[in-house]
């Protein structure tokens, strides 16, 4: 919607969603700097957020505002509409921060984005983590399993799971923890892990917050080893 006349909008989508784009487009002209925080987002699975997100890079740039990126893992970006998308704006952003060395700086490359502009931090989570490790390691199985339509992961699988984990959790006495990171109700990975451990005779409390990342981490420092198909 960036680049369209607010009449244009009215239009196809009435006024009161005229009138929301108008005030969203004055929020981001009243601003010094528009910051994209940490994501793994900017790829052909999630494009439907890839391209606001490009869109609202570009409403500032074309305003002179200077724009960053954080924290990001980018790619892979086989659409050719979001390619052509993110060819269009990513060369323009004053500086993109990546999480890894192995894709996202050639991805990048090939999308003319500068050298100069191209900077890999790491993963900022990996500070906070650091920061917080036990002293010693724990004893638990933590277990994140994310079932959802973009990690692949069938919901039969659970079925299939559930035995062979909590026996070989039974064989080394350990006891069964979540690791919530997604609340989401289409990808709730507590009721995932809930029906994984369903008959166990030893879950895990929470002790720490798991709304907070601090929390997550403090409840992963709980861990001998932790189970997991989401990067979180």
């Amino acid at each position: 919607t960036c680049a369209l006349p607010i009449w244009l909008v009215r239009s196809h989508v009435g006024e009161a969603a005229a009138a929301a784009v108008q005030r969203f487009v004055e929020l981001i002209q009243g601003c010094d700097l528009v910051v994209v925080s940490g994501a793994g987002q900017i790829n052909t699975v999630f494009r439907a957020a890839s391209t606001p997100l490009l869109n609202t890079l570009q409403l500032a740039i074309d305003r002179g505002i200077p724009s960053v990126i954080f924290g990001q893992g980018i790619g892979p970006i086989d659409d050719s509409c979001l390619r052509t998308r993110a060819l269009k704006v990513l060369p323009r952003v004053n500086l993109i921060c990546l999480r890894e060395t192995l894709t996202g700086p050639k991805l990048l490359q090939s999308l003319q984005v500068p050298q100069r502009n191209i900077v890999v931090t790491g993963d900022d989570a990996i500070e906070t983590a650091y920061s917080r490790r036990p002293a010693n390691f724990g004893s638990a199985i933590g277990v994140n399993l994310r079932i959802s339509w973009y990690s692949q992961v069938p919901k039969e699988l659970i079925e299939s799971l559930r035995r062979p984990l909590q026996e070989a959790a039974r064989e080394v006495g350990a006891s069964l923890l979540t690791v919530p990171i997604s609340r989401h109700p289409d990808e709730d990975d507590s009721g995932i892990c809930d029906q994984l451990f369903a008959g166990y005779e030893a879950i895990a409390a929470p002790e720490h917050d798991t709304t907070y990342v601090e929390g997550i981490v403090d409840e992963i420092g709980r861990c001998r080893v932790v189970l997991t198909t989401s990067y979180h």
